[in-house]
């Protein structure tokens, strides 16, 4: 089976039962089976925790000028929460799968966060980071995490991450 159709059943799947969950207490996404019935939002809390939202952002990149919060997505869609870094090689190479993951699925109900956490003091001007946001093609929200306050509340420790975060 293609990466691309396991991905969209994966985010079929966070849709409509919550499919994938952050567990901070061992640090590891969890995956919820399909098959079985959908877990209240009481049940998904006794055994995860909620993703930690933005925390202290330096800046919003294609978000129309207005910021943009996990918060407000809750309960809407599922989100796709990109740590990088954009003179990170590896960061790099995962960008054209992002950009065709948002093209396919951000109107079936998942929004991509790019929340770019800098290496370098250069990755940290805003300006640099807009033309490299230009430069891939990104259209989906970046997010300037420059203090690593959001990167600290996953308990991240390299680039680049993926969190999948369910609907709830």
């Amino acid at each position: 089976m293609k990466l691309e159709t396991i991905i969209g059943v994966v985010i079929v799947g966070a849709l409509l039962v919550g499919g994938f969950l952050y567990n901070t207490s061992s640090k590891k996404i969890a995956a919820v089976d399909l098959s079985a019935p959908a877990k209240t939002l009481d049940e998904k809390k006794k055994k995860f925790t909620v993703a930690p939202d933005i925390s202290s952002p330096d800046g919003f990149i294609n978000t129309e000028g207005k910021p943009i919060t996990l918060a407000e997505l809750k309960g809407k869609i599922v989100v796709l929460l990109d740590i990088w870094t954009y003179s990170c090689i590896n960061c790099q190479r995962t960008i054209p799968r992002l950009n065709d993951l948002y093209a396919k699925y951000k109107d079936l109900g998942l929004e991509i966060v790019g929340l770019h956490t800098p290496e370098f003091s250069f990755e940290k001007v805003q300006k640099n980071v807009e033309d490299a946001v230009k430069r891939f093609d990104i259209k989906y929200p970046v997010v300037l995490d420059n203090d690593f306050s959001t990167w600290n509340a996953y308990g991240n420790r390299y680039w680049p991450r993926k969190y999948l975060i369910d609907i709830d």
